[in-house]
């Protein structure tokens, strides 16, 4: 029995949150990453700035900053790392001398590939156990996860793209239904669907009167 008037069977065990499971995971992964690109003299976090650079995630460290979810204090020491290893470039913004632009030096271009391939045999080896369609279940589980806790994931896994929105011709469904899937960039589409609609039909009450009169004066 414990302090607190429970048995040992009352209570869960280490083993028994998942918490334990996911900062196990986490942990090891994250030493042999470390390890892999140890032998090219950069670490995970510095690899997180130097492929953001290199894909255009953004050439500010408040850019950096929100696309790696970290503050910018920590962006700023690891440029300055990284541009004493003579991997990144700092240039005032000409359009604002306030502002400095970031980019990758010839050596961090040069270097971009091979990082990268380590951090692919990395990700190969540590999900070498999942089939593909599990691995995208398996991210796809730790978004909701993230998002459960009010947090949004910045990218998408396995570089898939946004979800199209899918959208319908007026012409190939009927005029109720048109209201329902009509949809501007103003959000405004519903309402001119339904203005369009109730003009089409008091025109057609209106031809249907017209022509009654004028069989009435034939008659």
């Amino acid at each position: 029995m414990t302090d607190s008037g429970l048995t040992t069977g009352d209570v869960n065990g280490l083993y028994d949150h998942t918490g334990y499971w996911l900062s196990r995971l986490q942990a090891e992964t994250h030493a042999q990453l470390e390890r892999r690109l140890a032998e090219h003299g950069v670490t995970a976090a510095q690899w997180g700035v130097l492929i953001g650079l290199h894909q255009g995630a953004s050439e500010t460290v408040r850019g950096l900053a929100a696309y790696l979810s970290v503050d910018g204090g920590a962006v700023t020491r690891l440029i300055d790392r990284l541009e004493g290893k003579g991997l990144v470039e700092r240039q005032v913004d000409r359009a604002d001398r306030r502002s400095v632009i970031l980019s990758l030096s010839a050596a961090g271009r040069t270097l971009i590939p091979l990082l990268a391939q380590a951090v692919d045999a990395h990700d190969a080896a540590v999900m070498a156990g999942l089939s593909r369609a599990e691995r995208r279940q398996f991210v796809t589980v730790l978004s909701r996860l993230l998002a459960a806790q009010g947090i949004e994931p910045n990218g998408r896994p396995f570089g898939d793209a946004a979800p199209a929105r899918k959208t319908v011709d007026r012409e190939e469904v009927p005029a109720a239904l048109a209201v329902a899937v009509t949809i501007d960039k103003n959000g405004k589409g519903g309402k001119k669907a339904k203005k369009k609609d109730k003009k089409e039909k008091k025109d057609k009450k209106g031809k249907r009167k017209k022509g009654r009169k004028k069989k009435g004066k034939k008659a």
